[in-house]
């Protein structure tokens, strides 16, 4: 969080620029983690909260806990409050690239994918899936099955799958270019072909700089992205195109190596 600080021989002042709120304190994240309990689609404002405003409390093991219990153990939520802790620690390395500087990290980055990409072995795996299901709106997720998944590319074919079991029972399926003919929410092209249309210019990507991380000890900028599904042909990253769409979008984030 950037303050602007005058200092007049004992006296210190620090004025917040226009529009720039204070840090959380703990007393209220605290109650932004029990409101969860009536509105458990609220962990986008507290996240956001996080990163925008940051923390102005030491972080233990204590919040940790309280954390991954009224937050349903959410990833980007406990991520977003561990980066607010060094952010909280070590304002000046948390500082985010000017935009220039952040282009240029992202186009390193697409060089790098894309040769890696090209240069990727043919593969066999088998992919364990637990979906769950909730109400639009309410984020209060339920465990609905567990799919299991061959998965296998070639440079020849792409990515084929073919269904192994649902729940534990077998399945007869054959292998095709995706399992869109299962009934409930699917994916396609997670190994490979989703990370090659994000970074190909005709899917014309929209990437906008979020926040830092760490990633494997390593610091990270965090992009987030959009891609407007009539920009790929064959479907949006990670799903299909639905019959008639014509201008929706799909939104998440990925992270990006920082300063090399």
């Amino acid at each position: 969080m950037r303050v602007i600080t005058f200092a007049f021989i004992i006296l210190t002042v620090v004025q917040l620029a226009p529009g720039q709120q204070k840090p959380l304190t703990r007393d209220e994240y605290v109650r932004m983690l029990y409101s969860l309990k009536q509105n458990p689609g609220g962990r986008p404002d507290i996240i956001e909260a996080l990163r925008k405003r940051g923390i102005d409390f030491v972080l233990n093991d204590g919040l940790r806990g309280l954390t991954r219990t009224k937050g349903a153990n959410d990833d980007e939520l406990k991520r977003a409050l561990e980066e607010a802790e060094r952010r909280r620690q070590s304002p000046e390395t948390a500082k985010l690239p000017s935009a220039k500087e952040a282009a240029e990290i992202l186009e390193r980055s697409r060089s790098a994918t894309l040769a890696a990409l090209d240069d990727m072995p043919d593969f066999v795996v088998k992919q364990v899936i637990a979906r769950s299901e909730a109400y639009a709106g309410t984020g209060n997720w339920k465990p609905l099955d567990s799919v299991i998944i061959a998965v296998s590319f070639s440079t020849e074919k792409g990515e084929q799958y073919k269904v192994l079991a649902i729940d534990g029972a077998p399945v007869e399926s054959e292998r095709k270019g995706d399992y869109s003919g299962l009934s409930g929410s699917t994916t396609g092209g997670e190994f490979v072909e989703a990370l090659a249309k994000l970074f190909k210019p005709e899917s014309k990507t929209d990437f906008k700089i979020l926040t830092t991380d760490v990633i494997r000890n390593q610091p990270s900028l965090v992009f987030e992205y959009e891609i407007l599904l009539r920009n790929n042909k064959n479907g949006g990253v990670g799903f299909k195109t639905p019959n008639g769409a014509k201008d929706f979008s799909f939104t998440t984030v990925r992270a990006g190596e920082k300063g090399k």
